[in-house]
């Protein structure tokens, strides 16, 4: 299926509202394939599972089945890809939804979840998928969604000898995020081994949405290597890492002072008069409140930071994150987006300035919006040095 709609082939309500993608066109060509005609289904689950937030704590839980095996379900290979991109993917990962009160279905569910490779699962739905294709803030973007009806296993799977151990260990998920993140392996499994409450002490263990345990996952993860970074030496001059990616412009100041986290997010207008700011940060000491202006966003950005301070930088410093978000941003596609653009910004040559001064002559030029709205509101950039520059 081709998804690369041109921009006068957009519906109505998209021209007026001035969107650059079309979600509801690709929608209406789905309902043209028979692929999602069927209700019943052999072939791989990822292994991807997603736990729903609604109704907590009963909650739903779904394997997700893809259509086509060529994808890659995990959001770390997805950086470049656009929005028509994106939404093939989504639209090719079924939510296989299992009914609350089978318990089979959800340990078959749970131990596909441990695998590292593909699983061949059968799978039969009460009726055909329902064609909808959701797009998050936090969640990865997921398509169509079949109510399960029966879920088999139809293959012996492999289970990294590392988890076998750790599953027999009675620690807590704090403790078994730790060692699953400094043994390799990412984010994108141990949120999965999270939410579908195979982590923590034996008799603790519980479902978890998938959007709280991404959350908690990036803030633990960031917590982990922040732990690190203060053992090292404090970088010497200003950095500026900058990176643009789907309408989201990021700029990355690292200071030359130990660790604090400032991150700025600007939902910006067609017209820039109009803007909505926020901002959230935390110091040396990390913070014990939800960074509930910014969610997702503010912890998957501190995870890509950390990790990028101890594992490229080798330094430790205040940072500052700049994020313009631009009309461009046609759908939200995940937090993933957040903790992608800022690990890509590292691989690039940063610009290196002497002095505070140097930056904002550089930043005045490039941000969309006038500086001074956001060292107004930055807690990290001198106030001192700011009357003086202006």
């Amino acid at each position: 299926m081709n998804f690369d709609f041109k921009v006068d082939e957009l519906c109505n309500y998209c021209k007026v509202n001035k969107r650059v993608y079309c979600p509801h066109k690709p929608i209406l060509k789905l309902k043209s394939q028979k692929i999602f005609e069927r209700t019943s289904f052999f072939g791989p689950t990822p292994p991807s599972v997603f736990v729903g937030h609604y109704n907590y704590p009963m909650v739903s839980t779904s394997s997700i089945l893809l259509l086509d095996e060529k994808i890659n379900p995990n959001p770390k290979y997805w950086y470049g890809l656009d929005f028509q991109k994106l939404f093939y993917i989504a639209s090719m990962q079924i939510k296989a939804q299992a009914p609350l009160a089978n318990q089979r279905i959800l340990e078959n569910i749970k131990e596909t979840a441990l695998s590292l490779k593909h699983v061949d699962i059968e799978a039969e739905y009460k009726n055909k998928p329902k064609l909808i294709i959701n797009f998050d803030q936090v969640n990865n973007p997921l398509g169509p969604i079949a109510k399960l009806k029966d879920f088999k296993i139809a293959q012996n799977i492999s289970v990294p000898k590392k988890i076998e151990e750790l599953l027999q260990e009675d620690i807590k998920t704090t403790q078994a995020i730790e060692q699953l993140v400094f043994n390799g392996f990412d984010e994108f499994y141990i949120t999965r081994l999270f939410s579908i409450g195979l982590l923590g002490k034996k008799h603790s263990k519980h479902l978890v949405p998938t959007k709280w345990s991404i959350t908690a996952t990036d803030n633990l993860i960031a917590n982990f290597y922040i732990k690190k970074l203060k053992a090292l030496p404090i970088l010497d001059f200003i950095l500026l890492f900058e990176n643009e990616y789907l309408g989201n412009r990021f700029f990355i100041i690292l200071l030359p002072k130990p660790w604090g986290f400032e991150n700025i997010e600007c939902w910006i207008a067609n017209n820039k008069n109009k803007y909505a700011i926020s901002k959230e940060w935390e110091g040396y000491d990390l913070r014990t409140t939800y960074a509930s202006s910014q969610g997702g966003g503010y912890y998957a950005a501190k995870h890509a930071i950390a990790e990028s301070l101890v594992n490229i930088i080798r330094k430790q410093a205040a940072v500052v994150v700049i994020r313009e978000i631009t009309p461009k941003y046609a759908l939200a596609v995940g937090v993933w987006e957040v903790r992608e653009s800022i690990r890509n910004a590292f691989k690039k040559t940063p610009l290196k300035f002497a002095n505070i001064k140097e930056l904002f002559y550089y930043l005045k030029e490039k941000l969309l919006l006038d500086l001074r709205i956001y060292l107004a509101r930055s807690d990290f950039l001198e106030q001192k040095t700011l009357d003086k520059f202006y």
